[in-house]
């Protein structure tokens, strides 16, 4: 009733019945700002280390050698107000953490087999941050794509997810958008 009332998407059990697909403004950890922060100025800086590729070889079918593969690192959200007006609880961003290994990494909107560039292999969230690690096969259909991420072209991400409601937070008073505690609409 109250997510009706407020117009906001109707909530099923726990979760919210409509996949939302927020944008952020939120910034690779690896933008030209840090370039050489982590020690990484030329494109072979970006080649696994022995323990990220363990991790990456976990997710496919044909182990990688680390000159194969590509490891990107990302900031894909945080629990600052973003420019919807919405908001990420501390346990909200641990759960995306927590679902975010084996996941595709997209070049784009368009959920189908083409826009898959990569895969999400590890992820944690540190400093309010969600922190996620992502590896991209050399391939000649991603050649552009790395190119693009080594140039600092592609350094914005944004996120598709569900929540649950107790996890969607009012910017004014913290409160979940689905309580009736909270008499605010987003925004």
């Amino acid at each position: 009733e109250v997510a009706k009332a407020k117009g906001l998407f109707p909530v099923e059990g726990d979760l919210v019945k409509k996949r939302l697909g927020l944008q952020f403004a939120n910034k690779s950890v690896d933008t030209v700002a840090t370039k050489g922060a982590k020690g990484k100025s030329k494109g072979e800086d970006y080649f696994p280390t022995p323990e990220e590729l363990a991790l990456i070889n976990k997710y496919t079918n044909v182990d990688f050698t680390k000159e194969e593969v590509m490891v990107f690192s990302l900031v894909s959200a945080d629990q600052n107000v973003d420019r919807a007006g919405d908001q990420f609880t501390s346990k909200g961003l641990k759960d995306m953490a927590d679902m975010s290994p084996d996941k595709p990494y997209l070049m784009n909107h368009d959920w189908e087999i083409g826009s898959v560039m990569g895969k999400i292999f590890d992820a944690k969230v540190a400093n309010k941050q969600l922190q996620q690690k992502v590896y991209v096969p050399i391939r000649e259909n991603t050649k552009d794509f790395i190119q693009g991420m080594l140039d600092g072209l592609y350094n914005k991400v944004s996120v598709g997810f569900a929540m649950n409601p107790k996890d969607y937070v009012c910017s004014s008073c913290q409160k979940s958008l689905y309580s009736m505690e909270c008499s605010h609409y987003p925004g």
